[in-house]
């Protein structure tokens, strides 16, 4: 069962990086279909007051995080998928769960290697957070879908 927990979470691991392509295509959808967040003015904000700063973040949010967030959610779903399918009888909610740390793990190193170089928060940095979070919750809702291992008796 070890063994097989293990190769799962590789298959998970590595099966992340493809649902993240099929995730893409989605995104591009949205990007497609978006085409009314350019130069939208949020509750006319700007044309009423001058102020340009709602219409900014309403664009960030809707044009970039939503979509970033939905593709990387997709991408953690698609891995538990394939894992469900090539390791099968392993440990699946373990499996996720170490796949979310390492990712995790890799995006915080990333974080605090790249700080002295880029300075303060940024907005990319911001979608990789949210990217991490859709990853955590593809995998958690694809886990939560599967059914209950099944005991087996000697």
């Amino acid at each position: 069962m070890r063994r097989q927990t293990w190769f799962a979470t590789v298959v998970c691991a590595i099966a992340v990086i493809p649902g993240c392509f099929l995730g893409a295509l989605f995104k591009i959808l949205m990007y497609i279909f978006g085409g009314w967040l350019n130069g939208s003015d949020f509750l006319y904000l700007h044309v009423l007051f001058g102020i340009e700063t709602p219409n900014i973040i309403y664009e960030w949010v809707f044009a970039h995080a939503i979509p970033s967030f939905i593709q990387a959610m997709i991408g953690g779903y698609f891995a538990v998928w394939v894992m469900e399918k090539l390791a099968y009888g392993a440990d699946y909610r373990s499996a996720a769960m170490i796949t979310g740390a390492l990712y995790t793990g890799a995006l915080v190193c990333l974080t605090i290697l790249t700080l002295p170089t880029i300075g303060p928060l940024v907005s990319d940095m911001l979608i990789s957070i949210i990217q991490c979070v859709g990853i955590w919750i593809g995998l958690n809702s694809a886990v939560n879908e599967l059914p209950a291992p099944r005991k087996v008796a000697a």
